[in-house]
């Protein structure tokens, strides 16, 4: 618990059928522009939600402090701050940008946010899930992402579980923020449960 994971840009992490990451630290995955990191099924013929999914089962320390200005890190993520300085992230140490993920979602969600907080997520590619791509219980920042599924069963873009002493962690910021995101193909685009 609280250790930090770094995946470099460019590398493609293959997973097992059946297979999750499950985080109680930092997971921190700086893709680029040109070399994103990508997450997918190692089975030469994956079908939607062969392999599990990345769930973060508990908040990381808030022991960094940084900010996210024009889609450029500088430094560790805890804090996300844009261009007006408003805070849109406090929590997790976690951080995705320009990630691909395919073929997960085999229990749930594809990315899964068990505690009150969140990781901020830009760039994301997310496709061929089972049922939810992303389940939060806390805070959720995405961000110039797309999340497509196939049509030929339901599926949840973004599950909102919004539960928890919020307002105590920071009362100044909303819990869902939501900019420049392309959702299709899917049965239902957000659901909420407050």
């Amino acid at each position: 618990p609280h250790t930090r994971l770094r995946i470099d840009p460019g590398v493609t992490v293959l997973m097992h059928d059946g297979a999750s990451i499950v985080v109680a630290g930092d997971l921190f995955v700086p893709g680029e522009h040109n070399n994103y990191v990508t997450f997918t099924s190692n089975n030469k013929n994956p079908t939607e939600g062969i392999w599990g999914g990345i769930k973060f089962v508990a908040p990381s320390p808030l022991s960094f402090i940084s900010k996210f200005t024009h889609n450029e890190m500088t430094g560790s993520i805890s804090y996300c701050i844009d261009d007006e300085k408003h805070l849109l992230n406090q929590g997790s140490g976690s951080f995705f940008s320009h990630v691909n993920i395919f073929f997960g979602g085999m229990w749930g969600a594809v990315i899964e946010f068990e505690s009150e907080t969140g990781a901020p997520l830009f760039n994301m590619n997310m496709a061929n899930f089972s049922t939810r791509a992303i389940d939060s219980k806390g805070f959720l920042q995405l961000f110039n992402s797309s999340i497509s599924a196939t049509i030929a069963s339901p599926h949840v873009a973004i599950h909102f579980n919004y539960y928890g002493d919020y307002y105590n962690i920071a009362p100044d910021v909303p819990p869902l923020y939501l900019v420049h995101n392309n959702i299709h193909d899917v049965s239902l685009g957000l659901h909420f449960d407050l």
